[in-house]
């Protein structure tokens, strides 16, 4: 008999991360874990659930100077590239040319670009109590299910409407209204609330806001509504050509049929063109404006328009003083200022 210590022929145990989910996942069962994970499924997990074992420990435990020197060299590298250059050993501080204690140019550094070398000091690193207190809110956020792939589709969903200008949030004018109702007395001991969809400000005519320059010849009134039951979303601009000086009417232009923008012969109409087709005279309330948009998009019958606030629907986008238009903006360089329903509400407000 050999006195050489026999090898043991037993399969290596599983690590105990992967023991500590199959016991997260399994709650109230003892189940023997017989062999271990997939590693991309057990990443996953680690990173994405809000069952991972990551949101039940002390965040310190994994992140920390033992952890790091068990990494290899090139894993080191690379890991060493997601932190803020100002945690490498090489770094020096540099002031902006247009910082004021700057000095002169000979006594001023100049950053040329991203450090070469990737070389840290791992225990500033991991004792920094901002790196603690980011690492902290990782872990809350994987806890709230924010790095989750449904949430992160809904994150993405959201900056996709943002973008395009869809977002809407009818629950804040209804919040708005219910506080800033106002009350008129009509006959002794009994009151109305004047407007409840629009408040006090309901009083207000579309005369009213050209009259007080609100509203401007050369403003685009950019119509948007959507109509659920027929899946149909309705986009037509219309830009203000010349306004009545005695009743305030406006006469717009748009385009014929669905199209939303308008077209360059439109854009630089003067006041007595009147070659134009599509050419809307005498308008006085939104409601008007948006009743003849529906004609001219013409998808839409008459019967199958249900009611709502045109005041809404309206966004007034103007120029900048005497700004020039730009060859790529559909809407000549002009700016957002709001839904008519808004601009309405301000100036009501300041009366």
């Amino acid at each position: 008999m050999s006195d050489r210590p026999r090898r043991s022929t037993r399969p290596p145990k599983p690590s105990a991360i992967v023991i500590a989910q199959a016991a997260a996942s399994s709650p109230g069962k003892s189940k023997r874990v017989s062999q271990i994970a997939d590693p991309t499924e057990t990443l996953k997990l680690l990173l994405d659930s809000p069952k991972s074992i990551l949101t039940k420990i002390d965040i310190s435990d994994v992140f920390n100077l033992g952890a790091w020197e068990m990494l290899s060299e090139s894993s080191r590298v690379e890991l060493s590239k997601l932190l803020p250059p100002t945690n490498r050993v090489d770094y020096k501080p540099t002031l902006d040319r247009s910082h004021p204690g700057a000095g002169t140019t000979a006594d001023m550094e100049i950053d040329d670009g991203p450090t070469s070398s990737y070389s840290i000091n791992p225990t500033s690193v991991f004792n920094n109590p901002h790196f603690l207190a980011a690492a902290q809110t990782f872990q809350d956020h994987l806890y709230s299910g924010w790095l989750s792939p449904n949430h992160l589709e809904k994150v993405q969903k959201f900056q996709t409407a943002l973008k395009a200008g869809t977002l809407s949030a009818p629950s804040k004018d209804e919040a708005w209204l219910s506080e800033n109702a106002v009350e008129s007395r009509t006959t002794p001991g009994k009151s109305v609330v004047l407007g409840i969809l629009a408040g006090g400000a309901a009083q207000i005519k579309l005369a009213t806001l050209v009259k007080e320059g609100i509203i401007r010849a050369g403003d685009i009134l950019a119509y948007r509504r959507n109509f659920t039951n027929f899946d149909i979303t309705v986009e037509k601009d219309a830009i203000i050509q010349t306004i009545d000086k005695s009743t305030h009417a406006l006469t717009v232009l748009t385009e014929a049929g669905p199209t939303r923008d308008l077209s360059d012969a439109a854009l630089h109409a003067g006041p007595s063109d009147s070659s134009l087709p599509t050419r809307l005279t005498n308008i006085t309330s939104p409601s008007m404006l948006e009743t003849w948009l529906l004609d001219t998009d013409a998808r839409l019958d008459k019967s199958q328009r249900p009611n709502g606030n045109a005041w809404k629907c309206f966004t007034v986008w103007r120029r900048r003083g005497e700004q020039e238009t730009f060859a790529e903006d559909k809407r000549g360089g002009r700016e957002n200022h709001g839904t008519l329903f808004y601009l309405r509400g301000i100036y009501y407000n300041e009366q």
